[in-house]
């Protein structure tokens, strides 16, 4: 009986091991293809942690628009034909703040690229006294693919 477990031991681990192989060779890279966006971005000081949302309803957007007031540029919407996210950032009182580089349509979602812009330069920037937070909206044709968001900060 001992023998017995020993066997079935030494095959349930054989048989692991030999899943445990490198199989990169045979993986299929998923393709992206860029898409047209709209996008704008600027400071606001009302919301001080980073946070993404994706507004596919009025509802939603209605909501998200009254929590941020300092955004005077909020764009407009049509729920049957745009989804829009927002992203906010953290920003340095002075200098850079958040700007989407670029929208990458995938097999299972919309990949957004945000990157750092300068404004001022670090050396010359004159700080103001209070918080700020970078956002930035990006506006696409509607879809029900999941987005994601990549900080190349």
């Amino acid at each position: 009986m001992k023998k017995y477990f020993i066997t079935v031991a030494l095959f349930v681990v054989s048989h692991a091991l030999s899943g445990c192989g490198s199989d990169t060779d045979s993986q299929e890279v998923e393709q992206s293809l860029p898409i047209e966006f709209t996008s704008q971005s600027g400071s606001q000081t009302d919301i001080f942690h980073q946070k993404v949302e994706v507004i596919d309803t009025l509802e939603t957007y209605n909501n998200f628009w009254l929590s941020v007031p300092s955004i005077n540029n909020f764009p407009s919407f049509d729920e049957t034909t745009e989804t829009l996210t927002i992203i906010l950032s953290p920003n340095a009182s002075c200098g850079f703040g958040p700007a989407v580089q670029s929208v990458d349509e995938h097999e299972s979602q919309i990949l957004i690229t945000v990157g750092r812009v300068y404004t001022e330069s670090p050396e010359t920037c004159n700080p103001v006294g209070y918080p700020t937070y970078g956002y930035s909206w990006v506006k696409v044709s509607k879809s029900s693919k999941q987005v994601g968001v990549v900080f190349e900060i």
